[in-house]
This record gives structure tokens, sequence and C-alpha cells, in this order.
């Protein structure tokens, strides 16, 4: 939790310097995760939430990126009485290039992973930190952006990833002024 704090320091330190050329914003956004491949088969139609941070470093259209999110999967196929579901609460550092209104953007770091349990006599929880990254495409109408994301976090060596493609919805705050 403590480089989580540090990083977002870091990001609000950055903003703010007076000489940082682009364009920075803050960015709240929603979104619905479709599992793919293995994890398709045992997860339902997820959902989360994301707190972005966009960071200007040049006069060309780019962007470095920092990326805390939240993302939920029930389980599907269980018993009667029992509950699951995947999480993963990915912090992600990256690049975006824009092409007029369209944007590209890749995205590496770390996802924190859960899977909760729940019966009617017990429940646990399973926790597993791990490599986390993903690809991002989509089209900013300000203050308005909509994106199509493909994010994948690993479980273990298995190949038990949670692996997922999102439907992203967000709304762009703008700090400062463009530069």
């Amino acid at each position: 939790m403590r480089s989580l704090s540090t990083l977002i320091c870091l990001l609000i330190l950055a903003t703010s310097a007076q000489s940082q050329k682009g364009s920075n914003q803050l960015q709240i956004s929603g979104h619905i995760g479709f599992p793919v491949f293995d994890m398709a088969d045992g997860a339902k139609t997820g959902y989360g939430g994301y707190a972005r941070g966009f960071l200007g470093f040049s006069d060309k259209p780019q962007q470095v990126t920092l990326t805390v999110g939240y993302s939920r999967f029930p389980v599907k196929g269980l018993p009667a009485g029992a509950e699951a579901n995947l999480s993963t609460t990915p912090v992600l550092l990256g690049y975006r290039y824009f092409l007029g209104g369209f944007f590209l953007e890749s995205n590496a770091g770390v996802g924190f992973n859960n899977v909760h349990i729940k019966t009617t006599n017990a429940s646990t929880d399973l926790s597993k930190t791990s490599f986390s990254w993903a690809l991002r495409a989509g089209y900013r109408i300000n203050p308005v952006e909509i994106s199509v994301a493909y994010q994948n976090t690993g479980l273990d060596s298995q190949n038990e990833d949670i692996s997922f493609v999102g439907l992203h919805i967000g709304y762009n705050f703008q700090l400062g002024s463009s530069r």
C-alpha cells in the first residue's frame, strides 16, 4: 500500500511541475469486463472502476499514464449455497499516443489478485500478487473517453490468469492548462 501511495504522490508532484509540457489529466472511469480464454469457462461478466492519471511530457500528442483500479468477476457453475468471485487491483504504468481523437496505450505493472469463496459454513480468501499488463485503444471527445482494453494478470504458473476485454467509459478532469 505504501508503494501505491508513493506512486500517486509522484504523479501529483509531476503534474504540478512548472516546466511540464503537454496535457495533464485525472480520469475516473468504469468498465464492464468480459472474461476471455480459460477465464471465460469459470467466470461471469464482471465490472470495475479506475482512477487514472495522464502526464503529458512533450509537445507531441503523448502521455505517461498511471492506472489504479479494481475489477470483480463472479464465478459461475458453483453448487447451491456457494459463491465466489475473482478480483484484481492493478497498479499500472503506461504510455499513450494520440492520433487525432483516437489513442493507443500500453500498460505494465503489478496486479493484486484475490479469490473470495463463501459457503454456508465458511469463507476464505486466496491472494496473490503478479505481473499485470494491458493494451488499450479508444477515442476521446473531451472530457469523455471511450475505450476497449485487453488486460491480463497472472495468478499462477498454470496459466490460470485473470484475462478480460473491458469496455470503458471515463471522464477526464484537466489538471492545469495545456502547454
